[in-house]
């Protein structure tokens, strides 16, 4: 997630809600960020390939040194 939108956000949410607004603006904001990738970029966009952490597919495979595999 980009810092400035996290700075924006706790700045308006501070302004907004106070203290409580300045726990919950990065919480809320990457939610919001998720959910504009999976509904705006995924569905209306046709999109696949677009890797949101924590969706289901989208595990990582640990890399090993000094493996290698030969066919």
């Amino acid at each position: 997630m980009p810092p400035a939108l996290t700075l924006v956000a706790q700045v308006l949410l501070g302004e907004l809600l106070g203290l409580i607004g300045l726990f919950v603006a990065a919480p809320l904001t990457v939610a919001v960020v998720v959910l504009l990738k999976m509904l705006y970029v995924e569905d209306t966009l046709g999109d696949q390939t677009v890797e949101v952490p924590g969706e289901p597919g989208n595990e990582q495979v640990p890399v090993t040194q000094g493996v290698t595999e030969s066919v």
